[in-house]
């Protein structure tokens, strides 16, 4: 595995994001005048997959696959870009019932509630760690879309309100309620308060590391 090379791959990539202003330019302005800012997403460009907590399938490694973020930001900084971070979360029960019931990427119930409970404290770290770099904290499968509706409008330059509604009401789709029905037995209810638990404190430490971005 030669994990410079890949390093440099990804780089150059971003290298050419950072080029390829005609993808989402919008202008602002600075000390030495009107400069053109680009906003891509790294979660699906070219490859169309998403970077997340694990990824890989239904492969034996998959639960050693997650993203490392320092090697992110190291090809960012070679590349001269400027990276950062937004988090986005689902309610646990509703990871259950996909990866477990619908996907089938877990075996049971209780092998997907300790892998998962595992990579949230992964990640609740790599908040703590890089909290300046937070842009955002977004529950997409949440019923209550106001956490986080204005908030993808501001990152990715949306100045006409009016459009941007246009747009979201035309694409987006309000979730189905959360529940267990069934989904976790009674004798797994120790592990899932767990899950819950590491779940509520992921979103709590990219929100406390939103503020310190902004601050």
């Amino acid at each position: 595995l030669d994990v410079q090379r890949r390093l440099r791959k990804f780089s150059h990539m971003l290298s050419e994001i950072n080029e390829a202003v005609t993808l989402n330019a919008t202008t602002t302005t600075s000390d030495d005048g009107p400069t053109s800012v680009v906003r891509v997403p790294l979660n699906a460009y070219k490859h169309g997959t998403m970077i997340s907590y694990p990824f890989g399938g239904t492969k034996e490694c998959r639960k050693l696959n997650y993203p490392n973020i320092d090697t992110i930001y190291q090809a960012c900084e070679m590349a001269k870009v400027d990276c950062h971070l937004v988090y986005l979360y689902r309610d646990p029960y509703e990871i259950l019932r996909s990866t477990v019931t619908n996907r089938r990427f877990n075996k049971d119930v209780f092998t997907a509630i300790h892998l998962y409970t595992s990579l949230l404290k992964v990640i609740s770290t790599e908040l703590r760690l890089r909290g300046h770099r937070t842009l955002g904290c977004f529950g997409f499968y949440e019923e209550d879309n106001t956490s986080w509706w204005d908030g993808v409008r501001d990152i990715w330059g949306w100045t006409n309100h009016s459009e941007y509604e246009t747009f979201m009401n035309a694409t987006y789709s309000p979730p189905s309620k959360h529940t267990n029905d069934g989904l976790v037995p009674e004798t797994l209810e120790p592990y899932m308060k767990s899950f819950l638990s590491m779940h509520e404190l992921a979103v709590e430490s990219c929100r406390a590391s939103l503020l310190e971005s902004v601050s």
